[in-house]
């Protein structure tokens, strides 16, 4: 394998890939097949192995120069565990998990450099152009890093460098407690048997972008949106904080305790202070796009 440390920085990136053979595991998945696509239309060599193929999990890793694990969640753990007795120094490994730490330590048992991606969005956007991607360098004695940023970055994918730690603490709000949060609201709705479509008929846009929300959500994988919080290290102190703040938000309305509402939502909205007037902009945005589109 070629040092890419000897590599002309100037060289452009999508060509640098081109001399390596990336290996998906779970390349037949929603995530994988994706990825496996973009490389592919670079003319990157790209191997996958998966549930039925031919190939396996350790002979993909004894072949592949980057090895990129795109399992679910609950089942990364124990690919991982699977290929790193045969990595070696030169090779580098990625898993593509919204939880970070837990990975990051079993693939830095390996010989091999280290790096975490989390892709902020679902194929079904079309192009990653003006998306964002998280990368968590652990291990990086190869200078893989440049390499794998400067592809993206050509890509027009917008790039977050941060701490495994740091990723998992950030996706504790982002997708931890915003998608629980989501996903106890279409619950709840579901429980009192509301009509959905009748509800429309009485909807402002903002109800309806709301709803638009949750019902992508419930469009998806279940098992997905399950593994996230289940398997986040900061999910608990998270769901403690907001339980407490659901009972202390309920004890005030049910009290009709309007001075105590009054002081809450102050309290948040200081808090908002940097953002809530970029908010109401984009959001206003964002309303008219919602009622062009009912209009047509």
């Amino acid at each position: 394998m070629e040092d890419i440390k000897t590599m002309n920085c100037a060289v452009n990136k999508v060509s640098v890939l081109k001399n390596y053979t990336i290996g998906i595991i779970g390349g037949h998945g929603q995530i994988g097949a994706y990825f496996s696509s973009i490389f592919s239309s670079d003319t990157i060599n790209v191997i996958i192995s998966d549930l039925g193929t031919s190939l396996t999990n350790v002979n993909l890793a004894k072949s592949s120069d980057i090895i990129v694990v795109s399992v679910p969640i609950d089942k990364t753990v124990d690919v991982i565990k699977e290929i790193i007795p045969y990595l070696t120094k030169n090779q580098l490994i990625i898993d593509m998990t919204s939880i970070k730490m837990v990975t990051s330590d079993i693939m830095k048992q390996s010989e091999a450099d280290v790096i975490g991606l989390h892709p902020m969005f679902n194929p079904s956007v079309g192009s990653i152009a003006k998306q964002t991607m998280i990368i968590t360098p652990v291990r990086d004695r190869n200078n893989w890093l440049s390499v794998i940023q400067g592809y993206f970055e050509e890509k027009k994918v917008k790039l977050k460098i941060t701490t495994p730690e740091n990723h998992d603490r950030m996706m504790s709000l982002i997708q931890v407690l915003i998608h629980f949060n989501s996903i106890s609201i279409g619950i709840t709705m579901a429980k009192m048997g509301f009509d959905i479509n009748e509800t429309l008929e009485y909807t402002s846009p903002i109800y309806r972008m709301e709803l638009a929300m949750i019902g992508r959500i419930f469009a998806q994988n279940g098992r997905l949106y399950g593994n996230i919080p289940m398997n986040n290290p900061f999910t608990q102190n998270t769901l403690l904080e907001h339980k407490l703040t659901l009972e202390e938000m309920s004890k005030i309305i049910l009290t009709k305790d309007l001075n105590g509402f009054i002081e809450k939502f102050e309290f948040a909205s200081n808090f908002f202070e940097n953002f809530k007037e970029k908010a109401m902009d984009e959001s206003n945005q964002l309303i008219k796009e919602m009622v062009k589109l009912n209009e047509s």
